[in-house]
């Protein structure tokens, strides 16, 4: 079965050369029937692909120890999930898994766009040669289907942190978002080679674009949880390289979803869009060299393995071809229009694309700033958490600002009267809060923070109502929430976005309060001894020892009580895998109040007897986040107003039914307070 793999591999391989070379000779010479042997090509390496894979799992699942994958990352105790889920844990299987989704998009895109014309076969070539890169690395550098030569006893099985249901959803949904954004990168790229210069592309890949940004959303967060609820640090984000390599290509990928809409509504930033994508899918890639290539361990891992250099040739053509592309490219690029001021909406929508590039730039230099010092210089300069939140913290607030500010005010050019008028009251809103904030806290940057987030809030419902307020007047049978339903289903695009920005919001006050007013404690105690902490009264019951064959684990049991009454029993672990010298932590979390936590963590014990009258001291790591779920409902709220953008993107496009000249125009359409056109609504 290796061999088998091995060969399916290969044969991928060959078939991505086919295909790449087939597209690019048919398109040299408008050959039809060598544009066809291309496309078909690239169809065999799906399905190829798909046969690997299978060979895969069924030696993960077989627990085939003669291949060095299996026998690295599966044991025999490791229970099926697990070791399904080692597909994608290891190096070798993540690039196959990588490969794997690419080649499922490749085949979706050459069905779905599948004309007869010049155009869709320089798409596929695009990504046929990301699928040869891939197929080239599986081939020549990391084989997953590599043997040992004998055949352990048991493998080395999972690391015991990596068991958790994180590693079916982070990854995966990681992986998605990663790839997807190859079909964007791929139609603009086109788009430049063919010299087109109409937005045809960005029709086409609308839908690409949102769903790749949906699961690298999800992938971020998910892996966010994980480390949450696994690691037993007590975080969920530390600004560590791997966190970061995702972080870049959602930032990306957010301005181009902000960015397009300018070049669709005005036929403006075509430079700056098709750039755009290109970086994301640049990003896109570097992610997945950071975190397999060996180089966030060491320059000199690096230097060491082959799969590095792989990688940075293709990062380094990706970064040169597209350059060269946009810059020979750019005089067809030009805008239809220019900005009439800086009091427009779509001014604002570039200052906020400045504003994430800024983010990206500045967690790029965090990022890649220790690799590059321990090239040059041979010592490893460490870019620490506080680095990232003193530069991006403003960033990001003043990004905050701009959301709250676009609803409110029109595309063109916008009156500073009617901006005043129409941010009154979100503007009351957000700087009452910003006042009671800074009261209770005396922290400006919290109190801004929380004065922002509201007032992104308030100017979205204010908008929402007074556009329903304006329906209204043309559907006066029509209640104000019905009215406002009809406008979300009618404009789902805009509104799915405005769903996004509440949850963004929610997010960001969940982020700020969870880090700013975050208690920590420890306590050592022994059985039947208390400790108060953030208001509740924390009472150790005693300690269990359980032993089995591959693992100790050590049980505290801690009762929780507020205001003398029960109110959780938590037992958090400290497990000792067999064969490992580092435990790990399982910690317990009970709800501390609507979106509080309440998280502990054993940190160390002198023993146990089985429970039976444990006299044994334990340690205690005591954690109180506040509002820290705010995070993870903002979260879901943002996947909400994703989805509903694509629903709007999805459904068939019905013109706006005209209103009847003897319909009298509503009083309110003279106040009308958003740049957006509202009439036939």
């Amino acid at each position: 079965m290796p061999a088998l793999g091995t060969f399916l591999v290969f044969l991928a391989f060959v078939c991505s050369l086919l295909g790449v070379t087939a597209l690019g000779w048919g398109l040299r010479r408008g050959d039809e029937g060598l544009l066809n042997v291309g496309r078909r090509s690239l169809h065999s390496v799906f399905f190829l692909v798909v046969a690997a894979s299978a060979v895969l799992l069924y030696l993960l699942v077989t627990r085939d120890f003669s291949v060095k994958y299996v026998a690295n990352y599966t044991s025999r105790d490791l229970p099926l999930a697990y070791t399904v889920a080692a597909f994608w844990a290891g190096q070798a299987g993540s690039l196959l898994f990588w490969e794997l989704i690419l080649a499922l998009y490749t085949a979706i895109v050459l069905w779905r766009y599948r004309e007869n014309d010049r155009y869709t076969p320089v798409v596929a070539l695009v990504m046929g040669l990301v699928n040869l890169f891939f197929a080239t690395v599986l081939t020549f550098s990391s084989n997953p289907f590599e043997t040992l030569g004998f055949v352990p006893a048991d493998g080395a099985g999972l690391n015991p942190m990596l068991q958790n249901m994180g590693l079916w959803l982070h990854p995966v949904t990681q992986y998605l978002g990663y790839v997807g954004f190859t079909v964007p990168y791929a139609f603009a790229m086109a788009a430049l080679i063919q010299r087109r210069a109409d937005d045809e592309w960005i029709v086409k890949t609308r839908t690409w674009t949102i769903i790749s940004w949906m699961f690298l959303t999800a992938g971020i967060v998910w892996g966010g949880q994980w480390a949450y609820v696994e690691l037993g640090w007590g975080g969920y984000w530390a600004w560590d390289p791997v966190e970061n390599a995702s972080l870049m290509p959602w930032l990306t990928a957010t301005a181009f979803l902000h960015s397009v809409m300018i070049q669709e509504r005005k036929g403006m930033l075509k430079v700056w869009n098709v750039s755009l994508i290109a970086l994301t899918f640049w990003f896109s890639i570097l992610g997945t060299f950071l975190t397999r290539s060996g180089v966030l361990a060491s320059v000199h891992d690096f230097a060491e393995g082959s799969i590095g250099r792989y990688f940075l040739v293709a990062l380094t053509a990706i970064l040169l071809g597209s350059t060269y592309l946009i810059l020979d490219r750019a005089p067809l690029l030009r805008g239809r229009n220019a900005f009439e001021g800086l009091l427009a909406k779509e001014s604002s929508f570039l200052v906020n694309n400045v504003l994430f590039l800024g983010l990206a730039f500045a967690t790029f230099w965090g990022t890649m700033f220790p690799i590059l010092s321990e090239a040059v210089t041979g010592e490893r300069v460490t870019v620490g958490p506080p680095f990232f939140e003193q530069v991006n913290g403003p960033i990001f607030l003043g990004m905050l600002v701009l959301m709250g500010i676009c609803p409110l005010i029109a595309w063109r050019r916008a009156s500073v009267e009617r901006l005043l008028r129409n941010a009154s009251l979100p503007a009351v809103v957000g700087t009452l809060t910003l006042i009671a904030a800074f009261a209770g806290t005396g922290r400006v940057g919290v109190a801004f923070a929380y004065g922002a987030s509201l007032f992104v809030i308030a100017s979205i419902v204010y908008d929402w109502v007074q556009e329903a307020r304006v329906r209204r007047g043309y559907h006066p049978e029509e209640g104000l929430l019905r009215a406002a339903w009809r406008m979300m289903r009618i404009r789902s695009r805009k509104y799915g976005g405005y769903v996004v920005h509440l949850g963004v919001a929610l997010m960001a006050v969940g982020i700020v309060a969870s880090t700013a007013f975050k208690q920590e404690a420890a306590f050592t105690l022994a059985p039947g001894e208390s400790a108060q902490f953030a208001g509740f009264e924390l009472r150790y019951e005693g300690l269990m020892l359980r032993e089995e064959p591959t693992k100790t684990t050590a049980t505290a049991t801690l009762t929780v009580l507020k205001d003398g009454q029960v109110y959780d029993r938590l037992e958090p672990e400290k497990v000792f895998p067999a064969g490992r010298e580092q435990p790990h932590s399982e910690v317990a979390i009970a709800r501390g109040g609507l979106f509080d936590d309440l998280y502990a963590i054993l940190a160390g014990f002198e023993g146990g007897n089985g429970g039976e009258g444990a006299e044994e001291y334990a340690t205690f790591k005591m954690l109180y986040h506040p509002l820290v779920n705010l995070v993870w409902l903002g979260f879901y709220v943002m996947l909400l107003g994703g989805g509903f953008a694509l629903w709007g993107g999805l459904r068939p496009r019905r013109r706006r039914p005209t209103v009847p000249a003897s319909v009298p125009k509503p009083r309110l359409q003279a106040q009308e307070p958003i740049g957006t056109e509202t009439k036939g609504v």
